[in-house]
């Protein structure tokens, strides 16, 4: 072997760039990352918490009619006799779905200040028992008419109408 080249054992090597992270260059990147949290903490901490804005004025138009879809429905499903045992179970259940609906538009309706001001809901007056096809039919057309009006909506109110939209769907198969 040439010892010449490799030179003694115990010498040390001519290079003395450090190959490593420094004490001091560590302390420092820890520290900077420590103050850096600490503000964005301080920041956030500062901020006040955004709330939901309240609606303003009236009730969006398709909102309003949806809830009085469901109260049509709500009605011509109570002129329904149903006739065999499970059509009636069905109806309960269905009539049960649409009280549901109606009780959540209602609620979304009422959180703006204007709601119904002055203008009582209206009953649907008298209305015609349907038979099973014509309230498959009705099923789902409400189904499309909730669809339609949750496409023209946004947020909380488009989420509810889609929603009620697949629901009333899943009543027209109970009508099959």
């Amino acid at each position: 072997m040439n010892d010449a080249v490799r030179g003694p054992a115990h010498a040390a090597p001519n290079d003395r760039r450090s190959t490593g992270v420094s004490r001091r260059g560590l302390l420092l990147g820890g520290a900077a990352v420590v103050v850096a949290a600490g503000g964005g903490v301080a920041v956030a901490a500062l901020r006040p918490i955004a709330k939901p804005d309240k609606p303003t004025g009236r009730p969006p138009a398709d909102l309003v009619a949806a809830l009085d879809s469901e109260r049509l429905l709500i009605a011509a499903i109570d002129a329904t006799t149903g006739g065999s045992p499970p059509v009636r179970t069905a109806l309960r259940q269905v009539r049960a779905d649409h009280v549901a609906h109606q009780v959540a538009l209602q609620a979304a309706v009422n959180t703006y200040p204007e709601a119904l001001a002055g203008n009582p809901p209206s009953s649907p007056g008298a209305v015609a028992a349907l038979t099973v096809a014509e309230l498959r039919t009705a099923e789902e057309r409400a189904s499309a008419r909730a669809a339609t009006r949750a496409a023209r909506l946004t947020g909380r109110q488009a989420a509810l109408l889609a929603s009620i939209a697949a629901c009333e769907s899943t009543h027209a198969v109970l009508f099959t």
